[in-house]
């Protein structure tokens, strides 16, 4: 069986948040809104988003 390349791709994002200090979590509503929080305070820094704008918010 292939791997689902959307897990895969969110699992690479949430690694490279890790490493930024950042914690990746996919929305309870939809499947495509996604949500970076504060490793260390858990405090929200960006919510509601999809993981292309979450990528391209590390990206910066």
């Amino acid at each position: 069986m292939a791997e689902n390349p959307m897990a895969a791709r969110s699992e690479f994002v949430a690694a490279r948040a890790a490493r930024l200090g950042y914690r990746l979590v996919q929305g309870d509503v939809s499947a495509d809104q996604w949500a970076l929080f504060d490793a260390e305070d858990g405090e929200p820094v960006r919510t509601a988003l999809p993981l292309a704008d979450v990528e391209r918010w590390l990206n910066q």
